[in-house]
Parts: C-alpha cells; sequence; structure tokens
C-alpha cells in the first residue's frame, strides 16, 4: 500500500456525541472539521465573528461522522432555537480547536516549539472530553 493510500484509508476525524441539547432534549453528533470545512467556516467570519448557525451546520452528523447538513443550508439550521445552535456551536469550535483561545495558544506555541518537531499536541480537548464521548 502507498502512503498516499495509507493517508486516504485512516480515519482521523472522530465523531463526538453530545450530552443532550439544550431544548431540543437529545444527543447530537459534532463532526471533527476537514481542512476544506475549516477554511470555509472561517471565510464566514464578518467582523471577526462567526456564527453558531454557521458552525451547526457544518459540525452536526450522524454516528459516522456524515454530514446532515450542507452548506447551501445555513438558513434552515439558523431557525433552530437559539440555545440549541448556540450549544452545538460552541462544543464544535471548543472540539475542533477553533476558539479565539485556541488560535492564540497555538500562536504562543509555535513561538516557542520548533517546527521541526512533526508532533501535533492535542491539549484543549480534555474539557470537550469532559461534556462528550468520541465514537470512531
Amino acid at each position: 500500500m502507498t502512503i498516499r493510500d495509507q493517508i486516504l484509508s485512516v480515519t482521523d476525524r472522530p465523531v463526538l456525541q453530545t450530552d443532550p441539547v439544550p431544548v431540543w432534549g437529545f444527543p447530537v453528533y459534532i463532526r471533527t472539521f476537514s481542512a476544506a470545512e475549516k477554511i470555509w467556516l472561517k471565510g464566514r467570519v464578518k467582523d471577526d465573528t462567526l456564527l453558531y448557525s454557521d458552525v451547526a451546520c457544518v459540525a452536526l452528523g450522524d454516528e459516522h461522522g456524515n454530514r446532515l447538513f450542507s452548506n447551501d443550508e445555513v438558513e434552515i439550521v439558523a431557525e433552530k432555537h437559539d440555545k440549541a445552535i448556540e450549544f452545538v456551536g460552541a462544543l464544535a469550535l471548543e472540539w475542533n480547536h477553533m476558539r479565539p483561545e485556541d488560535d492564540r495558544a497555538a500562536e504562543k506555541n509555535s513561538a516557542t516549539t520548533p517546527s521541526s518537531s512533526g508532533s501535533c499536541s492535542s491539549a484543549g480537548r480534555g474539557a470537550a472530553h469532559s461534556r462528550m464521548s468520541a465514537t470512531k
């Protein structure tokens, strides 16, 4: 098997099951974003703000990590209760290391960590694990 085949065959985006979502009363699955999804979300930032409805649209998935909503369905997701969307959006940003404090920590680490180390830290996921459980 080539390195390309190995990369493409690896399961590297875990799915997280949340506690019951406020207002909805049942848990949902939060997907780990792909690089393309992160780029799309960062392109949606306006005035340094990313809407939870945009994040929830990309984050909500089934137990296998398949998206429930397409990018074209953001407005449908935005019509749901704000407490539910805020809960999903905030957890998705935390899990995917997209909160402002995650950016500051990454900048701090890149300034003190040699770039040739070749390793990535999973620091910061502890809080997400306390409210969610990972599935593969």
